[in-house]
């Protein structure tokens, strides 16, 4: 059949050891399989036959993916609340962790305003707006020296990092512009919330 005029397009899709015993063929099915399962159900009767989706293995990838970020996320915030328990004490502390849980509940609630679903890239960018909240918040509580100088640098990171990510919001990619939304999202919130930390816990 491969030697056939009509199997000659299929040749490239036969795997074969040295001594050219074939032990396995790929065929690619180019329009979707509206009924996946059955497929799958009669491929699995059939001897030596498997059905491959790629695509359903991409999305149990990122599915994957996603919960270990989940899990990342959550001992990220609990060692916030953990190291800064130790660090200022526990009243600030708690206000701390609970910043860090708005601003990421702020984050992912915009993106609906936008039309837009969370993904994994979406989770990654939580990440980072958790990472950036935690610097102003230190910076807020922390610094000893002018406070006017502090708040003008703050300031200055702010306006940057929200003009260079802002920029991303205008990409005709979807993948890109909310990631881009949420942390530019994020970090506003972050900013805001750790202006008021200090104020909160200032009988302290």
């Amino acid at each position: 059949f491969i030697k056939s005029k009509v199997g000659q397009s299929y040749a490239p899709l036969l795997c074969a050891d040295k001594d050219k015993k074939v032990f396995a063929t790929l065929i690619i099915v180019q329009s979707n399989i509206d009924r996946k399962e059955l497929a799958k159900t009669v491929s699995d009767k059939l001897s030596n036959t498997k059905l491959i989706d790629r695509h359903d293995d991409f999305v149990k990838i990122f599915e994957q993916f996603s919960i270990h970020i989940i899990y990342v996320l959550v001992s990220f915030i609990f060692s916030i609340f953990v190291i800064s328990t130790i660090r200022v004490g526990l009243k600030k502390a708690l206000y701390t962790t609970f910043f860090s849980i708005l601003c990421v509940l702020c984050a992912t609630g915009a993106l609906p305003v936008f039309n837009y679903s969370i993904n994994l890239f979406n989770e990654l960018a939580l990440i980072l707006v958790l990472g950036i909240g935690v610097n102003y918040t230190i910076f807020f509580t922390s610094y000893k020296g002018d406070k006017r100088t502090s708040f003008s640098a703050i300031i200055t990171s702010l306006l940057t990092t929200v003009i260079s990510v802002g920029l991303l919001c205008l990409s005709s990619v979807n993948v890109i512009a909310s990631f881009a939304i949420t942390l530019n999202v994020g970090i506003i919130v972050s900013f805001i919330l750790a202006t008021l930390l200090p104020g909160l816990c200032a009988d302290e």
